[in-house]
């Protein structure tokens, strides 16, 4: 009952983070926004005056400032080093989420590598970040464990989405996704990254060894693993 529990809350984030990862995909700057919107009817409205001179001068401006700004994206990334596009791919999951908390900054750090190594670092690196606010409200629900309190509006939603998630602390589903989780713990490397090629499935009493491993980062991890694979991130 655990795993199904578990399964659904996994599919419910899939969903949302591959539409969200669209805008990636297909992005609209700001700067295309306004050349949409300033485009749209000015030449009809040339003939109503000075008003409409003025828009004129203003989409000119905006067109130029669009051309430098790809020339300049071109340039920039003609200059950058190999470590330079590691870095800035990776930065936001290195560990350190600025404004996030522990729980959040522990989580993100350990499935940086696996966000870094798909085929689409972009949308899998937001596809990641998704996934790890997801799991700190559906932790923070589950526990009632202090998972941190997310400030941009799109971590907001995950950290929301997981919390609508998680079953009731106290509840017989509470127990069974913990079991679940911590069953999973006990026969995959959940640590992050790739390190765990070599890891054997280990067998935990229950319930002693149960209680005595469990914790929040625990669950989390086992949690962010099951998400952190290439159908989440990428497909």
């Amino acid at each position: 009952m655990g795993d199904t529990i578990i399964k659904s809350a996994i599919k419910r984030a899939h969903e949302h983070a591959r539409e969200d990862a669209k805008t990636l995909e297909n992005p609209v700057t700001p700067v295309d926004m306004a050349l949409d919107m300033t485009g749209m009817g000015v030449g009809h409205l040339a003939k109503a005056g000075e008003g409409a001179e003025h828009l004129a001068q203003y989409y000119e401006a905006l067109a130029h400032g669009r051309e430098a700004r790809e020339l300049g994206e071109k340039l920039r990334e003609k200059e950058k080093s190999t470590g330079d596009k590691v870095l800035e791919t990776g930065l936001a999951l290195a560990g350190q989420i600025p404004g996030a908390g522990h729980f959040v900054n522990t989580i993100a750090g350990m499935m940086f590598d696996i966000a870094i190594s798909s085929d689409a670092s972009r949308v899998t690196k937001l596809r990641s970040r998704c996934y790890v606010y997801f799991v700190a409200g559906y932790i923070n629900k589950l526990t009632l464990a202090d998972t941190g309190v997310p400030g941009r509006k799109l971590d907001r939603k995950y950290f929301d989405l997981g919390t609508v998630a998680a079953p009731t602390p106290n509840s017989p589903g509470s127990f069974n996704v913990q079991i679940s989780l911590m069953h999973y713990a006990s026969e995959h490397y959940t640590d992050g990254g790739w390190r765990g090629l070599g890891f054997k499935p280990q067998v935990w009493t229950f319930p002693d060894q149960y209680v005595a491993k469990w914790s929040p980062e625990l669950l989390g991890r086992a949690m962010a693993t099951q998400l952190h694979k290439r159908e989440y991130l990428i497909e």
